[in-house]
């Protein structure tokens, strides 16, 4: 398998989760990942496929002792994901446009109480193993994405605005 993969850690920078990226580097590389680079502080990597999620948890587990699910895509997968955006066309900002990544297929039943709500301006949409969101006040003020928050999604997620995922996918492919 040629190509890259993106690894995405979920819970990075929340609570003590802190490690610098150049040693998640160095423990990526020590571990015989080809290729590990970061984009920001914020738990995105890429490295040379192949590459498996649980592999870069155990890496995580060993050097910084903490247990941050991960979840990859293939740098294919992450481009898909990108140009696949339900609200391309509407969404303005990429910083305010979301992408929640699930490892599994999300279960559409699990956002049926987000159905028939008035989001004013908000918008959601579910396509196989991602959850696009367009947040134009800000994930932070959010009505919906305090209701996916509470109850959250039944799997381990993790959310990358368009714009870093956009990054990842120049580093990727």
């Amino acid at each position: 398998m040629s190509g890259h993969v993106v690894a995405l850690l979920r819970g990075m920078n929340i609570g003590g989760n802190r490690f610098p990226m150049a040693d998640l580097r160095a423990a990526l590389a020590d571990a015989g990942f080809a290729e590990p680079r970061t984009l920001l502080a914020s738990g995105n990597v890429v490295v040379r496929a192949p590459a498996e999620a649980q592999d870069i948890e155990r890496v995580i587990l060993d050097a910084f002792g903490l247990a941050l699910p991960v979840i990859t895509r293939t740098g294919a997968e992450l481009a898909a994901v990108a140009a696949g955006s339900p609200f391309a066309q509407i969404a303005t900002d990429g910083a305010k446009h979301f992408v929640a990544f699930a490892a599994e297929e999300i279960d559409p039943e699990e956002l049926t109480r987000l159905e028939g709500q008035d989001w004013a301006e908000e918008r959601w949409a579910v396509r196989g193993r991602e959850l696009y969101l367009w947040l134009p006040g800000g994930m932070g003020r959010s009505p919906l994405a305090a209701s996916l928050a509470k109850p959250p999604l039944g799997q381990a997620t993790t959310v990358r605005n368009m714009n870093t995922v956009t990054k990842l996918v120049e580093m990727a492919t």
